[in-house]
């Protein structure tokens, strides 16, 4: 049910075209694994993902986005434009999106938080969840841009 997937009731139900995308891995799952690194088990789910850049995982909110862009975006009739196209709906699961101002205004308030009483706040902060709900324990974002994806860039 997310908005920016674009359905309306003429794309048909919901359960058709899961079930579509399901059964085109199950008969794409050795192409898949073996270049990709995208294993599917005998019932068409996703079991992981490729390793891009050691240490950056993408957002798993937008994994549903990507499986449906996997099935609906990708022309697998042509082997060429079929990589072409698996390797943009990657590059785009992957990308590293600007934060929702929502988290923004979180982050921005444990750094402070930090700042203001020491390690120790900083270590309880990050390992309590999110305001959203998600128990995220992962590096922050500038962390990861520093530590992580800039070094990658550089080698």
């Amino acid at each position: 049910d997310l908005e920016e997937a674009g359905w309306t009731e003429e794309d048909g139900e919901k359960s058709v075209i899961a079930k579509y995308i399901s059964d085109l891995w199950k008969e794409k799952g050795t192409m898949l694994d073996e270049y990709f690194a995208l294993q599917v088990d005998e019932e068409g789910h996703l079991k992981t993902l490729p390793l891009l850049v050691e240490g950056h995982l993408p957002d798993l909110v937008n994994l549903p986005m990507f499986c449906l862009r996997m099935g609906t975006e990708v022309d697998w009739a042509q082997e060429q434009t079929c990589f072409d196209g698996i390797a943009r709906e990657l590059a785009l699961f992957f990308r590293f999106r600007p934060l929702p101002s929502g988290e923004k205004t979180l982050m921005r308030t444990q750094s402070q938080e930090s700042a203001e009483s020491g390690a120790a706040a900083s270590t309880q902060q990050s390992s309590s969840p999110r305001e959203d709900g998600n128990d995220d324990t992962a590096q922050p974002r500038p962390y990861t841009v520093q530590h992580v994806l800039f070094p990658a860039l550089r080698s």
